[in-house]
């Protein structure tokens, strides 16, 4: 699984970030896969002026040698005593909203395009409010990994600034991410979709907030309980 994020690494310093691009492995038991000895650390983005627009040149050697894990190495272990082919595949990737759509190549969240699941369009120009109604959901065309590609490849061969931008506002996705080079890899159905951002920190802190400004729950009845 791979993940994404930047961080600050001195307590005093605001202006100065780095971002980690980083893999757990799936086979080890959820609550091993995230020990400091189990994390994978495939990339570091240092601090620049602003967030690269894409993470590709950062991304694309930990690809190449993902590429040769899937194909197989051979290597040595307590399993027999000669040595195996092994074999790994990135299944996975989890990180918030803003990571995810770097990593995979797609548009923000707030784009007319902004889902990476369907194509659901969401109305509003710059300045102006998203219209995020209409959730009927059987009447949702459903992204898929060919015709990601497919409107991908249309993009990288564009000659123009003008018609690379009109293609990725109509296909909602910015760029040919990398991990396409990732035969197997179907970037719609295994790009993860952040549960902690929206629902634990987002929904949930605003609906306790609303029941008490209601008067339905108490904070310092909750505090004191």
């Amino acid at each position: 699984m791979l993940n994404f994020d930047f961080f600050q690494p001195m307590k005093h310093r605001k202006d100065y970030s780095v971002g980690v691009l980083y893999l757990v492995l799936l086979n080890l038991p959820r609550h091993l896969r995230l020990k400091c000895e189990n994390v994978i650390v495939i990339g570091i983005v240092p601090s620049l002026d602003g967030e690269p627009k894409s993470l590709n040149e950062f991304l694309q050697p930990a690809v190449d040698e993902l590429n040769a894990l899937w194909k197989g190495v051979r290597l040595k272990s307590s399993l027999s005593s000669i040595s195996l082919k092994f074999r790994a595949a990135l299944l996975c990737v989890s990180a918030d909203i803003p990571a995810a759509r770097k990593l995979c190549g797609f548009k923000g969240h707030s784009a007319y395009l902004g889902c990476s699941r369907c194509l659901k369009v969401f109305p509003g120009g710059f300045g102006e409010k998203k219209d995020y109604s209409g959730f009927d959901r059987e009447s949702w065309e459903a992204r898929t990994d060919r015709q990601l590609r497919r409107n991908a490849k249309r993009l990288e061969r564009c000659q123009t600034v003008t018609n690379r931008n009109n293609l990725s506002r109509k296909f909602g996705i910015n760029y040919w991410s990398s991990l396409l080079d990732l035969e197997y890899f179907d970037v719609v159905r295994f790009c993860a979709v952040d549960p902690m951002h929206n629902l634990f920190l987002g929904t949930a802190k605003y609906v306790f907030k609303l029941w008490d400004k209601q008067g339905i729950i108490s904070k310092k009845k909750n505090e004191d309980t």
